[in-house]
């Protein structure tokens, strides 16, 4: 679940996302995408590391920002990781109240979300409801 893409890949799409997609669709702060995911990768080469809450929500946003770009940039091999990363997204976020939280890494997952849903609508989408007790 919280497997990365090997570090050249990662660079590719970060990159590609960079210069021909984020400024179209500025939903987050690239320096905030580079700095987390530099965190990610440091937490990753720990086996014993437990993300927290946080962490996971910036995976998930990751992996989501990945699967964007995989759809638009289109070169070889694109194809299938977009469900990759999209499943993994999900997986990072399902079945848990990470969602429920109210802050702007929330905002910035759900947002890259919908983005993901017009351009690839043909995968399932996880849908949050919240209940008051």
């Amino acid at each position: 679940m919280y497997e990365l893409p090997e570090p050249g890949l990662a660079a590719d799409l970060l990159t590609f996302y960079e210069e021909r997609i984020h400024w179209l669709f500025p939903v987050v702060h690239l320096p905030s995408v580079h700095k987390k995911y530099r965190h990610i990768c440091e937490a990753s080469a720990d086996a014993t590391h437990q993300y927290s809450t946080k962490e996971q929500i910036d995976l998930a946003t990751t992996n989501l920002l990945f699967a964007i770009t995989c759809a638009i940039r289109s070169a070889e091999g694109d194809a299938a990781l977009i469900g990759v990363f999209f499943r993994r997204s999900q997986a990072l976020t399902s079945g848990s109240t990470v969602l429920l939280l109210a802050n702007v890494d929330i905002i910035n997952y759900l947002n890259l979300l919908s983005m993901f849903s017009q351009r690839c609508g043909s995968l399932p989408v996880l849908v949050v409801t919240r209940t008051r007790v």
